[in-house]
């Protein structure tokens, strides 16, 4: 298969599903990861969302 990357859209509530977006790369967070739980899953993104806003707090895109 096609190589496929995870996006997370933080404070985001509108129903884009089948919707075509624009994703533009600014940073790889980590590599792929398999878990041992659930838990352990949530604790990873959440570590992996405070990374992005600290990221994009810092270093504020143009554009963005």
């Amino acid at each position: 298969g096609q190589p496929s990357i995870e996006v997370n859209l933080f404070d985001f509530d509108r129903d884009i599903y089948g919707s075509e977006i624009k994703v533009e790369w600014y940073k790889r967070l980590r590599s792929e990861k398999k878990f041992g739980s659930v838990d352990e899953l949530v604790e990873q993104i959440s570590r992996d969302k405070e990374e992005a806003i600290r990221f994009f707090r810092e270093r504020k895109p143009a554009g963005i």
